[in-house]
């Protein structure tokens, strides 16, 4: 699938669900796609938005209604090495080291050596939130014998015409009406193939 077909969503419904963040959207959707994967999963897939777009991909999302699979993430119901790719779009996003570990270690069990896992994370550490940042995108990399394969970068949010989101947001979901910001960190991990 070299171009996005429009026909399920219109281009505005798009852009406001699919191309949410810069990266996240079209480039991801066409990366993933280049890899033809058998077994894509997208770990907290919320309203299972990418599902149209991108061939085999599993929704897993613990409460929401539109997931392929209502499922916890820490407790993958795949073989091990079993999976090309994995979207994790602030999902592994929540929780302390104990609950990060499991889920990134259940990634790595599930992926085919080789195979790739892509990310976006939120650098604020105030609680809900684990606060991820180089140094511990590095951290992870190392414990868990990953290899970076897209260094971590800064993508901000989009707004519906695709143009960076350059002030911070009100948002119901912070805590003590602070400002959230419209920036993450957007990485892949590669499950090595030692």
């Amino acid at each position: 699938m070299s171009e996005i077909d429009f026909s399920i969503y219109s281009r505005q419904t798009y852009n406001d669900h699919i191309n949410k963040y810069e990266r996240c959207g079209d480039e991801t959707i066409r990366f993933v796609n280049a890899r033809k994967p058998l077994v894509a999963l997208d770990l907290g897939c919320g309203n299972n938005v990418y599902k149209p777009f991108i061939p085999n991909l599993v929704g897993i999302d613990i409460a929401n209604v539109n997931a392929d699979i209502n499922a916890d993430i820490s407790k993958l119901d795949y073989a091990d090495n079993s999976v090309d790719v994995i979207l994790a779009f602030g999902s592994i996003n929540f929780g302390d080291e104990s609950t990060i570990r499991q889920q990134l270690s259940e990634v790595n069990r599930v992926l085919k050596p080789g195979a790739v896992a892509i990310f976006r994370g939120n650098e604020s550490n105030q609680h809900p939130y684990y606060g991820w940042n180089e140094r511990i995108i590095n951290y992870w990399a190392r414990e868990l014998k990953f290899v970076i394969t897209y260094k971590p970068v800064h993508i901000h949010k989009l707004d519906v015409w695709g143009n960076p989101l350059l002030k911070n947001r009100n948002d119901k979901r912070t805590l003590n009406g602070e400002m959230r910001s419209n920036i993450r960190l957007y990485w892949h991990y590669s499950k090595s193939l030692a």
